[in-house]
């Protein structure tokens, strides 16, 4: 029975590994504004003078340039603007085995009407507004190379503050954020219940079998959680986290409950 256990609870994590993992919401969705802190930083962001509703399928990406130094009207600035547009423009990505353009349009903050925002009050900043087109994993798989990109932008300008904003990135960090605080909460969380298990059953392998059933409980719940989220719907990217408190939760309760059950009855 012990090696049917191991075999359904760690064959259902593997398997739902090979599906492709657990297929996540976006934390930040275009379409529900409800999602984001504030409403107001939403239309600010999309406050270019362009009506995204009738625009082909696709996601706007923002690139933030800032100077503590320089202006707007300074050569220098200038200059550093355009090269990052091009490079923007110049921009591929590999989508289906080919190599696309990563945006359809560029807008040059330096090149549109004062009235669509691009540039701040102080001139110190400007926002380079970029037209990602495409639905679902091709507006994802185009965005890849975006950190990438911006990372050489960095590099080329020292002295100036780039950074890129886009739903699908924001998504991204969130999601990678999510995963290594799980990472980092169970290299604490297992030691800690380990702890606790051995003071309270005060041996080594009275502490360990419910512990190992615990984790292969985890692999199980998070074998079931891939598969369901690949098969029918994307799961939350909060649901890992909740699996993790909630099982672990119950693998100390009921074994302290049990232990307390059996000494009574002794």
């Amino acid at each position: 029975m012990l090696a049917l256990w191991f075999a359904a609870t760690v064959g259902l994590f593997f398997l739902s590994l090979a599906a492709g993992g657990t297929r996540t919401q976006g934390a930040v969705s275009q379409n529900v504004k409800a999602k984001y802190e504030s409403i107001r930083a939403y239309d600010l962001f999309n406050a270019s003078g362009v009506d995204v509703a009738q625009q082909p399928p696709g996601q706007s990406v923002f690139v933030v340039v800032t100077s503590s130094t320089q202006k707007v009207t300074d050569l220098g600035y200038v200059a550093a603007v355009e090269s990052i547009v091009g490079a923007l423009q110049a921009s591929t990505s590999l989508v289906n085995g080919a190599r696309e353009p990563t945006f359809s349009t560029v807008a040059n903050p330096l090149k549109v009407p004062p009235a669509a925002g691009l540039v701040s009050p102080d001139r110190s900043s400007v926002r380079i507004v970029g037209r990602v087109e495409g639905k679902g994993i091709v507006v994802e798989k185009k965005q890849e190379s975006i950190p990438a990109l911006v990372s050489g932008l960095r590099v080329a300008n020292p002295g100036l503050e780039i950074h890129a904003l886009s739903n699908a990135l924001a998504n991204r960090e969130i999601s990678e954020l999510v995963n290594r605080d799980l990472d980092g909460s169970l290299r604490l969380t297992i030691p800690i219940t380990f702890a606790i298990l051995l003071i309270a059953f005060g041996a080594l392998v009275a502490a360990f079998v419910p512990l190992v059933l615990a984790v292969t409980s985890l692999l199980a719940a998070f074998g079931l959680l891939g598969l369901y989220s690949q098969a029918i719907d994307p799961v939350s990217a909060y649901a890992s986290q909740l699996i993790v408190l909630i099982g672990l939760a119950v693998a100390i309760d009921y074994s302290l409950f049990m232990l307390t059950r059996a000494r009574r009855e002794w």
